[in-house]
């Protein structure tokens, strides 16, 4: 279950003057002029690979041969030749892994969906998305300098910078397409351990309520209390006693979720105060972070190594932590907010094109159709 909802803001759209002396706004400004440079000596674009069964290592036929024409565009065309064009060999296997791996897709080498839409983007299309990007430079959320954290959403990606070098970058899963993650930037003010989770009530009426409907066990099995609030007085509330199918009666109450190992936002959570309630957080749910495509919350990102980054943070207060201090203070079991006297920028942008720190194009899904 995902935790908490994000609402989508835009940045204004406007180019800085700082932008143009960006390395990385002007490796994306040389990205745009090959490109269009590839399309005027590239009449029709690039060949676009027929539809089909996925293609595998060794195999031969048609659909090779084209994959091949494709990728002699944009990889090594003097690798990629071959007396057997349609015949799916070690140099074209190697060129696929490239392909996917400058596109954020698991690179096995194999012509699956994924693979297959990325390459069939035309030549059009994805000039017009460096494009975009470059505009987007315009709609970051502050300048990012000094040690902060960087989580790129189309990549599923969290960074802890020192200037332009990362400290640390592991997986994250963002908000799915219907819950978007939002843009924006906020001061890192809090860590807790062992957090509670107070359900949002988008997220109670839509999930929990239905999920108690058709498991009357559903609230003790995920740790969960009913509360409610009279005249300042917190109380909980016997679940038995509340007619689910009246939703007049159970709007009045709130849900909690204890701390523990089933709890949604895992042991760690990361807080920067925002007006979309939005936050970093560890999760049970560790199996997301092996696919490649991780739009899966409703609006917070979940990060695969919260202990990692709690300790590089909270490495760096006045009063050091060192990993057994943080790991004793999870062990205890309650809910514990440390706060942070070195404030840490965190920093919610979207990018779908850009040179990587080895020269290397990037494109990633532009999951919540913003290029458009």
């Amino acid at each position: 279950m995902a935790v908490c909802v994000g609402l989508f803001s835009a940045g204004t759209g406007l180019a800085q003057e700082s932008d143009a002396k960006d390395p990385a706004y002007q490796q994306l400004q040389r990205a745009l002029e090959a490109h269009q440079k590839l399309a005027k000596k590239q009449e029709g674009g690039w060949p676009s690979i027929p539809p089909g069964p996925k293609i595998e290592p060794g195999e031969q036929g048609p659909r090779v041969a084209v994959l091949r024409a494709r990728l002699m565009v944009t990889d090594s065309a003097k690798q990629l030749k071959s007396r057997q064009p349609d015949l799916y060999d070690e140099a074209l296997v190697a060129a696929v892994k490239r392909f996917q791996e400058r596109h954020g897709i698991d690179p096995d080498g194999t012509i699956g969906p994924s693979t297959l839409v990325a390459l069939n983007v035309s030549l059009e299309q994805r000039t017009h998305q460096i494009e975009r990007n470059l505009v987007r430079w315009g709609e970051r959320p502050g300048l990012m300098e000094g040690r902060y954290v960087a989580v790129n959403i189309p990549d599923y990606t969290l960074s802890l910078m020192e200037g332009d070098k990362p400290q640390l970058t592991m997986r994250v899963v963002v908000g799915m397409r219907n819950w978007q993650t939002p843009i924006f930037h906020a001061q890192m003010t809090h860590i807790v351990f062992n957090p509670r989770w107070h359900v949002p009530t988008k997220i109670a009426v839509k999930e929990v309520i239905p999920d108690i409907k058709k498991d009357p066990n559903y609230l003790a099995k995920k740790g969960m209390r009913v509360l409610t609030n009279q005249d300042g007085k917190v109380q909980e509330v016997d679940p038995a006693t509340i007619d689910w199918e009246d939703a007049a009666q159970w709007r009045q109450y709130t849900f909690h979720q204890d701390s523990g190992a089933g709890n949604a936002l895992g042991r760690v959570k990361f807080l920067f105060p925002n007006q979309y309630d939005v936050y970093l957080h560890d999760t049970p749910s560790k199996s997301f972070f092996q696919r490649s495509a991780r739009a899966l919350s409703h609006g917070c990102i979940r990060v695969q190594k919260p202990l990692d980054l709690a300790v590089a943070i909270l490495g760096q207060e006045p009063n050091p932590w060192t990993e057994e201090r943080i790991k004793a203070a999870i062990n205890r079991g309650t809910e514990q907010f440390v706060k942070l006297t070195n404030t840490l920028p965190v920093y919610l942008y979207y990018q779908t094109a850009w040179v990587d720190a080895a020269g290397v194009m990037q494109f990633r899904n532009d999951i919540y159709g913003l290029d458009k």
